[in-house]
């Protein structure tokens, strides 16, 4: 009970936020504007329509994680609250995980809405609905899981510009680090082949949500992408969470 107010609370001060709503204003500019873009280039509309929809919805998701989830900790502490709430009969893990939950519920509620949005204005431009498009929305909520995990993560022990700058560094380098698979096939020495595959499995590989190429150029997602990316992003969200916590907890406050 305690953990869902917490979250509850999270929530509401989420979408208060003027930023968030500017964010969402971007997000549906560009998705609107994939229609003129569609018209510009050479191809599909459709399938163009689809390629800059999907790639908005993920980068704005994101964007909205990691800006929510960075200065989580460090505004609590900031006005004082944390203290207040922490002197209660809440435990410091029972206060991450309530706020981690209400992040969680406002990315829920910006997918589904933007991910409306966008299947909506898909159809009115005679688009054909697929199964496929809540798949890759389903997905996407699950990446900015695990980038609001990392936000929180950096929000437990720095400023909320640092968290911001370490995020988007993460979120970066989660879109390019499947690259690493290619150097590491390439390294003959053992111990610089082991350093890199434990490089590559450290870093979280983000491609692993993206099912655009699937959805816009080949028409249909492979066996088991869904079942292995779900169960990676819970494995992987989970690990960074209870690091956060592990930090959270040995803090002095």
């Amino acid at each position: 009970m305690r953990i869902l107010k917490i979250a509850l609370n999270t929530f509401k001060e989420a979408i208060r936020n003027r930023l968030y709503f500017l964010f969402i204003f971007f997000a549906l500019f560009f998705l609107f504007s994939s229609r003129i873009l569609s018209l510009l280039t050479v191809g599909d509309e459709i399938k163009v329509m689809k390629d800059i929809g999907l790639a908005t919805l993920s980068l704005f998701q994101s964007l909205i994680a990691l800006f929510i989830g960075a200065d989580l900790i460090f505004k609590e502490m900031e006005k004082k609250t944390i203290y207040n709430i922490l002197s209660k009969p809440v435990g410091r893990g029972e206060f991450l995980l309530g706020k981690y939950l209400g992040v969680a519920i406002t990315l829920f509620v910006n997918i589904l809405f933007m991910g409306f949005v966008f299947i909506t204005y898909l159809l009115l431009n005679k688009g054909k609905f697929e199964i496929a498009f809540l798949i890759a929305l389903f997905l996407i909520y699950i990446e900015s899981l695990i980038i609001s995990s990392f936000s929180i993560l950096f929000s437990t022990f720095s400023t909320p510009i640092l968290s911001f700058v370490f995020t988007f560094f993460i979120y970066i380098i989660g879109h390019v680090s499947f690259g690493l698979w290619t150097l590491i096939e390439r390294v003959k020495r053992p111990f610089e082949k082991y350093l890199t595959l434990a490089i590559y499995y450290i870093l979280p590989n983000l491609e692993n949500f993206n099912l655009r190429n699937e959805i816009v150029n080949v028409g249909s997602i492979p066996e088991g992408f869904v079942i292995r990316a779900i169960l990676y992003g819970i494995l992987y969200g989970s690990a960074i969470f209870f690091l956060s916590l592990f930090i959270f907890q040995k803090r002095d406050l």
